[in-house]
């Protein structure tokens, strides 16, 4: 047999060599001179031994693995016993650091955490490792097992053993006639990173252990990304406290968590908060904001620096300074992320105690990062229903091979992964990049093409040949995906072709592929013979099954839209249809999934609701064409995007005043223009808008009916530049020139005091840090009035632009604006996660947002 030391960086500096054994075809468990013989013709005289003064609870998982491997290869099982019960003579499997370890001289006091050692003295093997709960004083418990880590890389290098999906069936144990361990195994491991936690199997731990998915770490305290919420709780201070909370328009909001972080007493509680962890035993504290964070705009905290970015940076610098005086030896862990994603500019230099924990990881980000001389962890975005795939496959072997190296190669100490191994991703089509990913932190030098081949292999054994083709194919189109899929490795500066659901799947799955991919599923489930190959190729197939109807449907969509006929749409309704009829076979009435798997396999729908299904997860939203109300398209004759540009008239009047009156006055002799959903669906409420002009100003009225009061209690007055837009609105996009290059955003909301606006596409600078990005800091001079009427349950509002906020002159007859009108309603508020239903004027059947100018209707002025 031959050996390979494998060198694997850790904790920046320090080397550690893994000891693998490489095989080919059978050679697992091949009888040689250099082999000891564990068992033959379903007989052994080895026993299995553990410690007497262990917690059993922790040794008992490696022991019993043990045992099931060896009863499944060679047919026999081996007893377990305790270190005192051993009768002198009998060889033994030494599990964790027996006495009889120490005695062999194998280095114990080496061995911790979630490092190893397994080595042959004479007959015996040792597998030992540290078994302990972590000196962390937690409301959880963080444990290492060390042997059982031990136990999986020894059953996989000796016994041929593969761990490859949640569940019984999901792992396999080759049979050998004898079974034999290579009699020269001295095999030393310690971890490639000084932490790997986040998402992982949790219904699987020996599956988790073997692709070094530790789940906890003594190392550091994280709260998944963001500490505000922990140090400075909304619910606890937001009622005592308001200026603790950021200002927005004026108005201290606590809605989201986000600081005033230039009051002194936040600064303290965050130290307090570090404090308070680190006092727990943790080597380190995350340090973070928020997610969306919304920088306060209150003078003190402008003050700190013009650029919101550098105001946290340097606010969180100070802090890890303060805590270097407080907790010398310990460290803080500040994250780079959104506003921070990149290094900051107005120092060049941290306090020796700070962790730069990066979000976003391209090579030019590492390079950015370099002068400050920092440790680096990272937090990773691989899976997760929330990235733009949804249910679909989002990484391949290559991809997270490339991204392991390079985190090595660039001296990352910790990972965190966000999304990846939870109930929702789908091991059926992610199964190989999953188990890669794994295998990677432990052996970053495996070719990706060979694990691929393993994990084919392994788990479809009589079907790999077809599903190997089946994988290929669909990588082959993945791994463009993922070149374009930031923040691992972006292709340069070219913008990526991929920004939407539908560009995904017809990019990754077109018919070529679909085809290939469904006739080797087919040949792959006639071949299967092995009940836990076919459960894998049924898991396989739900998952290809659901992906294979999103990307058809999306393709017929695109050749409507290319020729927007009769019969394309009926073709496109009945694919829709075809949608609703598999769901149906996936999902009970009531919405919760009706399907399951033999032999534990997992099946991300189970985790699943039927609406999550419908929604592919948290990325697709009621876009076209899934938003369409079909049989009310064809009651009206309406073919989506085949009828002209949306158009209105806009009169000049005199004499408007201001009061919130969507039908007296001028407004009773002006038509209103109706609003639907914006992408043709049914609206939830009815909403609907006027247009006028005098010599100096533009006006828009609108009405908007709603089914419950219940969202008037949330409605609160977020000031000028507030988050108006995170409730209940009305957003006027108007482009004064009519040549869809620009245009002004105009939020206002039912209550007063309560507007947002911004400019888009002025600044035509691409260095600028603006450039096609909204300009916020635009303040034009605009005013409307609201009003409430619960009983008729509505509100009506008026607005007046003046010309000048919009830099345009004052229209003569035949002007052409383009524009549009957009409602949006929270039914469920947006701190809590709601999600928005908007409708327009003009609808948008290419995204969700109001601000695609190619959707623009026109105003023509009289």
């Amino acid at each position: 047999m031959k050996k390979k030391n494998i060198p694997c960086l850790i904790s920046g500096t320090k080397m550690c060599f893994i000891l693998f054994m490489i095989c080919t075809g059978l050679a697992f468990g091949a009888a040689d001179q250099k082999a000891l013989q564990i068992a033959a013709g379903g007989k052994s005289d080895y026993v299995i031994v553990v410690p007497d003064d262990v917690d059993q609870a922790r040794i008992m998982p490696a022991a019993s693995l043990l045992q099931t491997n060896i009863q499944q290869s060679a047919n026999v099982i081996l007893p377990i016993i305790k270190e005192s019960e051993l009768q002198k003579g009998v060889p033994a499997f030494y599990l964790g650091k027996t006495i009889a370890a120490g005695k062999a001289g194998l280095p114990l006091d080496k061995i911790k955490g979630w490092g190893y050692l397994n080595k042959a003295v004479g007959r015996d093997i040792f597998i030992v490792g540290d078994d302990a709960k972590d000196e962390i004083n937690d409301k959880r418990a963080i444990e290492h097992s060390g042997t059982l880590k031990g136990m999986t890389a020894f059953l996989e290098s000796q016994f041929g053993a593969r761990f490859l999906i949640p569940g019984e069936y999901g792992r396999r144990f080759p049979k050998f006639d004898p079974l034999v361990v290579e009699a020269g195994l001295d095999t030393f491991y310690e971890p490639c990173f000084d932490y790997v936690i986040g998402r992982s199997p949790r219904t699987d731990k020996v599956l988790a252990v073997a692709l070094n998915l530790f789940g906890s770490t003594p190392i550091l305290k994280s709260y998944g990304g963001h500490s505000y919420y922990d140090a400075v709780p909304e619910k606890e201070y937001s009622k005592t406290h308001p200026e603790y909370f950021a200002s927005r328009g004026g108005i201290r909001t606590p809605k989201e968590n986000h600081l005033c972080i230039s009051n002194p007493d936040v600064q303290e509680l965050m130290l307090k908060e570090m404090e308070n962890q680190l006092d727990k035993g943790y080597q380190w504290v995350e340090l973070a904001q928020t997610d969306g964070y919304q920088a306060c705009q209150c003078d003190k905290c402008v003050a700190i620096h013009p650029d919101e970015a550098e105001r946290l940076w340097i606010i969180h610098r100070k802090l890890a300074g303060e805590m270097k005086k407080r907790r010398p030896g310990k460290k803080i862990m500040i994250l780079s992320y959104s506003l921070t994603a990149t290094p900051p500019v107005s120092f060049t230099n941290f306090p020796d105690n700070v962790v730069i924990q990066m979000c976003t990881y391209t090579p030019e980000i590492f390079e950015k990062w370099e002068p400050f001389n920092v440790d680096k962890t990272v937090y990773i975005y691989n899976w997760g229903d929330y990235k733009l795939p949804g249910l679909g496959p989002s990484r391949t072997p290559r991809y997270v091979i490339d991204q392991v190296r390079r985190f090595l190669k660039n001296r990352v100490r910790g990972i965190y992964i966000c999304g990846g191994y939870e109930a929702t991703v789908g091991y059926g089509l992610n199964g190989p990049a999953l188990y890669a990913f794994g295998k990677a932190l432990e052996n970053p030098d495996r070719e990706p093409k060979d694990v691929l081949e393993d994990y084919v292999n392994s788990l479809f054994g009589e079907a790999a040949a077809p599903m190997r083709a089946f994988y290929r194919a669909m990588y082959d189109r993945l791994d463009t995906y993922c070149l374009f899929d930031c923040p691992n490795f972006p292709a340069g500066k070219i913008a990526s072709s991929m920004k939407t659901p539908e560009d995904y799947f017809c990019h990754c799955f077109p018919a070529n592929v679909l085809n290939d991919m469904t006739l080797n599923l087919a040949r792959a489930m006639a071949m299967a013979r092995d009940e836990r190959v076919k459960a894998a190729l049924a898991m396989v197939e739900l998952e290809f099954n659901y992906v294979k109807n999103l990307a058809d449907i999306f393709q017929v969509y695109r050749a409507y839209r290319v020729h927007p006929t009769t019969g394309s749409f009926d073709i496109l309704s009945q694919k829709i249809d075809d949608r609703a009829k598999l769901l149906d076979t996936m999902f009970t009435p009531d919405g919760k999934c009706s399907r399951t798997l033999p032999g534990g396999l997992p099946l991300c729908f189970s985790a699943l609701k039927r609406k999550d299904a419908e929604m592919n997860g948290r990325t697709m939203g009621f876009r076209p064409p899934f938003s369409w109300d079909f049989a009310n398209l064809k009651e009206k004759g309406i073919l989506p995007g085949s009828g002209k540009t949306k158009r209105l008239e806009v009169v000049k009047v005199a004499g408007i005043k201001l009061d919130g009156d969507f039908y007296k006055g001028v407004w009773k002799d002006i038509p209103p223009q109706e609003l639907s959903e914006i992408g043709l669906g049914k609206a939830q409420n009815a909403a609907r808008f006027k247009a006028a002009c005098d010599d100096k100003a533009f006006y828009v009225a609108v009405e908007c009916e709603f089914d419950s009061a219940g969202w008037l209690e949330r409605l609160k007055p977020t000031g000028k530049d507030g988050n108006a837009w995170a409730q209940e609105c009305i957003e006027l996009v108007i482009d004064p020139y009519g040549e869809r290059e620009k245009h002004c955003q105009i939020v206002f909301s039912p209550v007063e005091n309560s507007t947002f606006d911004a400019r888009r596409g002025y600044i035509d600078d691409p260095v600028h840090p603006l450039f096609a990005k909204p300009d916020v800091s635009w303040n034009g001079e605009w005013e409307y009035v609201a009003r409430i009427d619960k009983e008729k349950k509505r509100w009506t509002a008026e607005a007046r632009i003046p010309f000048k906020t919009l830099e345009a002159e004052a229209p003569v007859p035949g002007t052409l604006w383009t524009m549009n009108v957009g409602r949006a309603e929270w039914p469920v508020d947006h701190s809590e996660g709601g999600q928005g239903r908007y409708s327009t004027w003009s609808p948008n059947l290419e995204g969700r947002d109001f601000h695609d100018r190619t959707s623009f209707g026109e105003a023509v002025f009289k």
